[in-house]
């Protein structure tokens, strides 16, 4: 967590799979496991809020496995500094059209999914550069299908 360079340029409000997080904590799915066994780590998505899959994999919202892990070196990173960190990391415009993070992570989804698209079609991309689209897609491609929002916070 002291290098955020390692921690990859994602939204915090998307989700990591359980083998993709247990990876940015450095430690093995089977560790991971073992904490949200025991209420040590940090804390998955219940799978109320996830259609069901073949499988049912466990799933972590990024932005609280970077809060969890920044508790872990008594700091504080919330989900709103996140956003706004992500935001002007992007693109500061994108930090001015949105008033609220919350708003901004819905609006943020459609911009992403329009210069993902743009760049498909070959196209200029309006707020993502290729280079971010591409660093965003590993994650994006594997974000599963919701029946509802899931509470953030």
């Amino acid at each position: 967590f002291k290098e955020p360079a390692k921690w990859p340029l994602i939204p915090p409000w998307w989700l990591l799979s359980s083998p993709q997080a247990a990876a940015l904590l450095n430690v093995t799915p089977a560790t991971l496991h073992n904490w949200r066994v025991r209420g040590e780590g940090p804390v998955a998505v219940p799978p109320m809020y996830l259609k069901p899959t073949q499988g049912d994999p466990i799933y972590y919202l990024y932005g609280k496995v970077r809060s969890w892990a920044a508790e872990r070196l008594s700091l504080t990173y919330v989900m709103a500094d996140q956003c706004q960190d992500f935001f002007n990391s992007v693109d500061p415009r994108l930090h001015e059209l949105f008033s609220s993070w919350r708003g901004g992570a819905k609006n943020f989804n459609m911009l992403f999914e329009a210069d993902h698209k743009r760049a498909r079609n070959g196209k200029k991309t309006t707020f993502l550069s290729p280079e971010q689209l591409h660093e965003m897609d590993i994650y994006y491609s594997r974000q599963p299908r919701q029946w509802q929002p899931i509470p953030i916070d």
